[in-house]
């Protein structure tokens, strides 16, 4: 007879405790702050960040539930073929460094959205833009749900529950949380 473990008290604690203080330090920051609430200072955290927070806040920004739980078992089920992604990745974030941003600043703009508007026109932004969200809207939920099945497999809580509860967590991070500290915060995490 398999013995099925659950999570108890302490972990429910430990997993609350952390989503909280994550979002009350973006908060407590955000609401300290003297932020214009410009897209520029959203998107570029007013320039004052220093690296670390950055280069940290990046790399989780990279590293989502499907990597977690998803990498793993790619790797045992079919073997170490899938690093080949990674040496790819490192070759786009080198590429990005030392030949996208510094055209992006030498044209004044903050994203990459921005520079095709300047460079091919307004419709050509709006296709892009359409493109990306639909994109974002199907990866996001692929996201939300892989953190909710392992949640699933140690609790009690039924998935539409789990998924109510992390898309809401989510949700009010990303809306109430400014750029600047979410780099803090998942620096935190």
């Amino acid at each position: 007879m398999a013995v099925e473990y659950y999570l108890g008290v302490l972990d429910y604690l430990i997993i609350v405790l952390t989503l909280f203080i994550s979002t009350a330090i973006g908060i407590k920051f955000k609401s300290s702050s003297q932020e214009t609430g410009k897209m520029r200072e959203y998107f570029m955290a007013g320039k004052n960040m220093s690296l670390l927070p950055v280069i940290m806040s990046a790399t989780a920004t990279m590293v989502s539930p499907l990597t977690m739980i998803g990498i793993p078992a790619e790797n045992y089920k079919y073997g170490i073929q899938l690093w080949t992604v990674s040496l790819g990745q490192s070759v786009g974030v080198v590429l990005s460094t030392y030949i996208f941003i510094p055209v992006y600043f030498q044209c004044g703009v903050c994203t990459v959205y921005e520079y095709l508007e300047m460079r091919f026109g307004r419709p050509t932004r709006y296709l892009i833009s359409i493109m990306f969200i639909l994109q974002m809207v199907l990866w996001m939920s692929t996201v939300l749900y892989s953190p909710v099945l392992a949640m699933n497999a140690v609790t009690d809580l039924p998935i539409e529950l789990s998924i109510l509860v992390f898309g809401a967590i989510c949700s009010i991070y990303c809306a109430f949380v400014s750029k600047s500290f979410q780099f803090i915060s998942k620096s935190f995490n």
